[in-house]
């Protein structure tokens, strides 16, 4: 009796076991059905503008399997407040029956959609050319083109007539004044004036030089003689070329000359002073 008894709690347990697994699918199917059902309804929805045959077709499916997930979720909540029992586990499969004869054969089925299209064949030989099509229509005109060379000038044309005399018109304003116009010739000899002054006999000429001296200025004073007037006058450096002097000659019935070495050196020189007279002839 124990032995039967153990054997008996082991199979409720093996069966308790086996319902609660096959609650949990059916819990598991029933959720799934439910998503099945949305999946169902929004591609229903999403192919509703397409296809409304087919929309109303997975309409009915999606609320077919909605009633079956609610039915099996109806029993599981009986099952979960104990008002139903669990069904019980499916037997083994029977024996085959012995085939039935075989049926009479079915309407055509509906035609396939288009299957894709083949690859392309190669390419056939060239046909012999076609007859001549008729003229299209004229094009539009094309743009102007470039403009060409500048032809020869032409021969100049015969002389018109002359034209009507036009009114005399407003005086003009004053022209610029003009250049200069060439020099006119020489003119005639004009009478022999009245007898001058007599004029100088003999020039004379008188020197005096300066001392000889490293001294910066120096001065030397030509003085014309008695009876005559200083007509010109001169100066002579008299020392190294290197020397520079500033030079002022003074005409007063001589030839006064001044000299200032501008850079002094330590070296001898001297201003020599040349003066040319005019000895005038005694008046008659």
């Amino acid at each position: 009796m124990a032995t039967n008894f153990d054997d008996l709690v082991e199979k409720a347990e093996k069966g308790t076991n086996e319902s609660l697994r096959f609650v949990r699918k059916r819990f598991l199917a029933t959720w799934l059905a439910v998503a099945l059902l949305a999946l169902l309804v929004g591609i229903a929805l999403f192919q509703s503008n397409n296809a409304s045959d087919d929309a109303r077709e997975a309409s009915s499916e999606a609320q077919d399997a909605s009633d079956l997930a609610l039915k099996q979720s109806d029993q599981t909540l009986a099952y979960l407040r104990g008002e139903q029992g669990i069904a019980g586990v499916p037997g083994a499969n029977g024996e085959d029956g012995t085939p039935g004869l075989p049926g009479s054969g079915g309407e055509p089925g509906e035609p396939g959609q288009r299957g894709p299209a083949g690859p392309a064949g190669e390419p056939g030989a060239e046909g012999s050319p076609g007859p001549m099509g008729s003229p299209g229509p004229t094009g539009p005109a094309g743009p102007t083109g470039l403009t060409g060379l500048t032809g020869a000038t032409g021969s100049t044309g015969p002389s018109g007539e002359p034209g009507v005399k036009g009114d005399t018109g407003p005086q003009g304003e004053r022209g610029a004044t003009g250049d200069t116009g060439a020099t006119g010739g020489t003119g005639a000899q004009g009478p022999q004036g009245p007898v001058g002054p007599p004029g100088p006999v003999n020039v004379l000429a008188a020197s005096v030089l300066s001392v000889n001296s490293p001294a910066d200025v120096k001065s030397a004073n030509a003085v014309c003689p008695a009876g005559s007037v200083v007509i010109s006058g001169g100066y002579i450096i008299q020392g190294p070329s290197s020397i520079n002097v500033t030079v002022e000659a003074t005409a007063n019935n001589g030839w006064l000359i001044n000299a200032v070495e501008t850079v002094p050196v330590a070296t001898d020189w001297a201003v020599q002073a040349l003066a040319l007279c005019a000895q005038q002839a005694a008046a008659q």
